[in-house]
């Protein structure tokens, strides 16, 4: 089975605009989840303004955060699959720089020591490209996740929650651990693995 690389570019332009729109429906479940448990008046009213966005966003086929972040693509190709690698890559980061130009979004990838932003959400090892290969004679399956604030490590959700706590927050502060319950509960319970897998 030959791959049409053409068409390998325009499914990573319009995945990685899916994955910076809509949330998947587990996430979702979590966030409601959520905000049903939670007694903490401040990490539930942060919880409640982002389902609110949320529903705004893709009521209005808008982007869920303006912080588009680092796209992953997830490809899977089977055994009979005639494809160049590099060509694939290349394919792949084309068609990600073409949703960052066209549809636009906004990049935040920068040159790691000029830090130049091209504006493609594209450079060095972005985005990131994992290959498995898998003994299906003529599968060949691509997935592209977004990574984002909506989705983000403990540290990212601590400036958030409970700001009042600690005013020069810091992501190793010795403090974090004891400050930042609520934030843990809201990163723990939406984390999940990754529907691109």
């Amino acid at each position: 089975m030959k791959i049409d690389l053409k068409q390998v570019e325009e499914a990573a332009k319009q995945l990685y605009i899916r994955a910076c729109k809509l949330l998947p429906p587990d996430i979702k479940t979590g966030f409601a989840r959520l905000d049903k448990g939670e007694t903490d008046a401040t990490a539930k009213s942060v919880l409640g303004t982002m389902i609110k966005n949320i529903t705004v966003a893709e009521a209005n086929d808008n982007l869920l955060c303006q912080d588009t972040g680092i796209p992953i693509y997830n490809v899977t190709i089977g055994r009979g699959v005639d494809v160049d690698g590099y060509a694939l890559k290349q394919a792949i980061a084309t068609g990600c720089a073409r949703a960052t130009k066209e549809h636009p979004l906004r990049s935040s990838v920068v040159h790691p020591v000029t830090r130049k932003n091209e504006h493609t959400s594209c450079g060095r090892l972005v985005p990131v490209i994992n290959i498995d290969f898998i003994p299906d004679a003529s599968a060949a399956r691509r997935t592209s996740a977004c990574t984002c604030p909506r989705l983000p490590p403990r540290a990212r959700w601590a400036p958030r929650v409970k700001t009042r706590k600690v005013q020069n927050w810091r992501p190793n502060s010795p403090r974090r651990s004891t400050c930042w319950a609520s934030a843990r509960r809201v990163s723990a319970a939406i984390r999940r693995p990754s529907p691109c897998t």
